[in-house]
């Protein structure tokens, strides 16, 4: 199981054999005259060619967007991964801006209601159980991560394929029949045959899920243990967040009742209107 956003600067060096040396920053290599001598401007014009193009480029792609040479741009881009502003796709060598860079601007448009509900309902939960918990969305194909909390090898902004986790499989329980054998489809061309999946098991999966509150079951990235997950919704159904906790499989029978309890409880006391679950809102 490939993680296919993860930036050095966020905590991902452990995950070295998953990039590969070539998409790694070299510590050998002296990355200061790239971010700072006249390269102030530079970083910002990525930024901005982001900003305006709206979508993952390749290396070619901004060198061609700056007017820059391709080892003038490479070196530019290995500093910004090295500072954890820039993440690589693995599948196809197309960098994005990870959430390192919209922290500048965070204080200007503070995090709403919700949002700041379903992040303090994660951390209730971590300090009650002291076990993996994270809050993350599904974008398009992929599962964003937006807080982790003693999640091994997961950092803010870590980028996953949505039908490769258990979170990507509890947010289309509440997708139509359509929509995701939409999803399956586009996954199965975008990724290669290792990442590959049947949709007979995708859609067996998330028709067991819906009319549920939740799902739990083993994921690619922790096959040993169960990710315990709740869909949860604001009233509007304008947002939809994912909030996930990871037990171990030998405590799963006696936790997994105890975790849902309590992830029940505190979703039932938002201050918010919220709904959670496939179907039913929480009372």
């Amino acid at each position: 199981m490939k993680l296919l956003w993860q930036s050095p600067g966020n905590g991902a060096r452990c995950c070295e054999q998953q990039f590969g040396p070539e998409l790694l920053p070299n510590p050998a290599e002296d990355t200061t005259n790239v971010t700072y001598i006249g390269s102030g401007a530079r970083v910002l014009d990525v930024l901005s060619l982001f900003a305006r193009c709206r979508r993952p480029m390749s290396a070619g792609d901004i060198a061609i967007g700056l007017d820059l040479s391709r080892p003038a741009a490479a070196r530019l881009l290995k500093a910004l991964m090295a500072d954890g502003y820039l993440a690589v796709d693995l599948c196809d060598g197309t960098y994005l801006p990870t959430d390192a860079v919209r922290k500048f601007a965070d204080w200007l448009r503070p995090p709403g209601e919700f949002d700041q509900f379903v992040t303090g309902c994660a951390q209730t939960l971590h300090r009650e159980f002291g076990l993996p918990t994270a809050v993350s969305h599904r974008e398009g194909l992929y599962i964003d991560w937006d807080l982790t909390l003693s999640v091994p090898h997961l950092a803010r902004g870590s980028r996953l394929p949505a039908l490769k986790t258990v979170n990507g499989i509890v947010s289309l329980s509440l997708a139509d029949r359509a929509t995701t054998l939409g999803l399956i489809g586009a996954h199965n061309d975008r990724f290669g045959s290792d990442e590959r999946v049947h949709a007979f098991d995708v859609m067996e999966r998330v028709n067991a899920l819906r009319g549920r509150d939740y799902g739990a079951f083993p994921s690619p990235l922790f096959p040993k243990d169960q990710t315990i997950c709740f869909c949860v919704k604001n009233e509007a159904r304008t947002q939809e967040l994912l909030l996930s906790v990871v037990v171990s499989a030998q405590d799963h029978a006696t936790m997994e009742p105890e975790v849902v309890r309590f992830a029940r409880r505190i979703l039932a006391a938002s201050p918010v209107k919220v709904r959670a679950g496939a179907i039913r809102p929480f009372a």
